[in-house]
């Protein structure tokens, strides 16, 4: 293995708690000082080892698989200038895996450069710094480097602002990246970070990522100057197929998610000739720079086959298709009135998620006839990285001044859900802020659902929430929820007055006096995908939002209102597994 050793052009000390603890490194590196206008490198995302003794397939899987890579990479003609470790190194930074990390390193033939990922520790970094200082030379969770003429900035995560660490190294970093961004403004810029900045079509790819406003600090700072040209991210564990398709081009940047190392999560398609990955993992991508331009070339261990992403794969991202991705849910615009509630002009005035289409058995389902609208959630294959998925449609529609919004409608089941449910919610909200939320709800594993409260929470919130969000909302009476019955091939009938509803709950006119102004009306289903072969669905029809002060009924019979619906069990047994586990180290 190639060590490099720093080359310092500019420093900035990044405090944290009063203490210096790594120093801000632009030019930090050269690892390839005679690389030329044409080069190449490979970067490896989420290896994410354990102890090379470790003989659970996926562990066994990643360090044979990176091994093999190393032999390929090695014998490449012409070899990459330098091996760019995408984040997620090990799974638990502990010494025994981190040791492996430094060991399938050593067979790497070429200078190893590596970024910080989420399980790479967090603010202030120890452990990981040392690590990447022993390797790399680099004291600094952020740095940049020069090849050829291009730039590389490299960038951490865990900034969740949680701690003052947290936002010591969140300040630190982004002075440093304008500084970095400025000087360097007239050179093609790689910007390499491990969380995606663009959807990736599941549900967790909605709330496991930066904070939304640093996001947006980081996006405007790479835009400034137009100099940055290329996102590379890893995090989401997808093979190369997945990788095309959720690829993005925004506001002159190209946003790529890197094939992963690691088992991918449950896309559950790939190119043939790359169909073992899915399995096993072993993904890697090749970048060939040819002056100004990248071609991008995917890759797995064990196989001769490579696919080179075409242009087309960066599909433009256009933000009225996506509202969500850079708002919160208070900041969007409401409605005068509820639109097309029938849904006989298809999706017209509703919003969908960004979800993931498969070529073949599509496992999110949103159709519309005659009868309304048909939402589904279907697992496509068992993983390890799966929880759960969900499916919806929303409208934000106004609400006036002391008006006790009125939520009517029709759902069927075809079938009961074994690991799944559905729902009718309305978020409450004023101009500038969340008031509460109301949900009615059908399920049989609501214990086992935590993506669905951390997407509501980071929709809310615009940062990452606990699984026992929806649980807090209730404990702090900011969450009403309500059962609706699952008795499957029969047409139910809602009509929910949301105003007495939360008074009963709460007390005479504590629904006014919350100032609602606005309501993010929804109906969805969600299913259990790290249970194979389950499936959730639901239809709903003649959904309408009305004020005409009639009753709360459900299949024609009064709504109950106790102390009851100040509970839920979502993220229930997410949390107690997590509890239990943490409890093993």
């Amino acid at each position: 293995m190639n060590r490099l050793s720093a080359s310092l052009i500019a420093v900035v000390a990044l405090s944290v708690g009063g203490t210096t603890n790594a120093i801000a490194q632009s030019g930090a590196v050269n690892p390839a000082p005679d690389a030329g206008v044409h080069f190449r490198f490979v970067i490896l995302a989420d290896p994410q080892l354990g102890a090379q003794n470790n003989t659970a397939p996926v562990s066994k899987n990643a360090q044979e698989t990176t091994a093999l890579a190393a032999s390929e990479l090695n014998a490449m003609n012409p070899r990459p200038v330098f091996a760019f470790w995408a984040g997620d190194l090990v799974n638990v930074f502990e010494p025994r895996s981190v040791a492996n990390f430094k060991r399938l390193t050593e067979l790497f033939e070429m200078p190893n450069l590596l970024m910080h990922g989420n399980h790479d520790t967090v603010p202030p970094y120890d452990g990981y710094l040392e690590l990447q200082k022993e390797i790399s030379g680099v004291e600094s969770p952020f740095y940049s480097f020069d090849v050829g003429s291009w730039h590389f900035v490299v960038t951490p995560c865990n900034l969740m602002g949680t701690t003052k660490a947290a936002v010591a190294a969140e300040e630190a970093m982004l002075k440093w990246l304008e500084a970095d961004l400025e000087a360097t403004k007239k050179k093609p810029t790689v910007f390499f970070n491990h969380l995606h900045f663009m959807p990736q079509g599941l549900t967790q790819t909605e709330w496991y990522m930066h904070p939304l406003e640093l996001r947006k600090k980081m996006l405007d700072l790479m835009c400034r100057h137009g100099n940055v040209k290329y996102y590379f991210n890893g995090h989401v564990h997808n093979g190369i197929k997945t990788a095309e398709k959720v690829a993005w081009e925004y506001r002159g940047i190209k946003f790529f998610t890197v094939p992963t190392l690691i088992q991918p999560r449950p896309y559950g398609e790939e190119y043939p000739q790359f169909k073992t990955g899915i399995e096993r993992g072993g993904y890697y991508l090749v970048v060939d720079v040819d002056d100004d331009t990248l071609t991008l070339r995917g890759r797995l261990a064990g196989s001769a086959e490579e696919y080179v992403f075409p242009a087309s794969a960066f599909k433009p991202f256009r933000e009225q298709e996506h509202p969500l991705w850079f708002q919160r849910l208070v900041d969007l615009s409401a409605s005068d009135r509820l639109h097309n509630g029938d849904f006989q002009s298809g999706f017209a005035q509703w919003s969908l998620p960004n979800r993931y289409k498969r070529d073949e058995n599509p496992f999110f389902l949103a159709t519309t006839d005659a009868e309304g609208v048909r939402l589904a959630v279907e697992t496509p294959a068992e993983s390890i990285w799966a929880n759960d998925e969900y499916q919806q449609v929303s409208q934000i529609v106004k609400i006036a001044p002391g008006e006790s919004p009125v939520i009517s409608g029709r759902y069927l089941l075809p079938s009961v859900p074994e690991a799944g449910g559905g729902y009718i919610s309305a978020l409450l909200m004023s101009d500038t802020e969340f008031k509460g939320l109301m949900m009615f709800r059908w399920s049989s594993t609501e214990s086992q659902s935590d993506y669905l409260p951390r997407s509501f929470g980071y929709q809310v919130r615009g940062r990452q929430t606990s699984p026992l969000y929806f649980q807090d909302l209730a404990k702090t009476k900011k969450g009403m929820f309500l059962k609706l019955p699952d008795s499957p091939q029969v047409w139910h009938s809602f009509n929910f007055n949301l105003g007495r509803l939360y008074d009963k709950a709460h007390n005479d006119g504590a629904f006014a006096r919350l100032g609602v102004t606005k309501m993010h009306f929804a109906v969805g289903v969600w299913n259990q995908n790290n249970l194979a072969g389950m499936r959730s669905e639901a239809r709903f029809a003649d959904l309408g939002l009305k004020s005409d002060g009639s009753d709360s009924l459900l299949d024609n019979a009064p709504v109950v209102v106790d102390e009851s619906v100040f509970s839920c069990q979502f993220g229930q047994m997410v949390t107690e597994k997590n509890h239990k586990d943490s409890g093993k180290h």
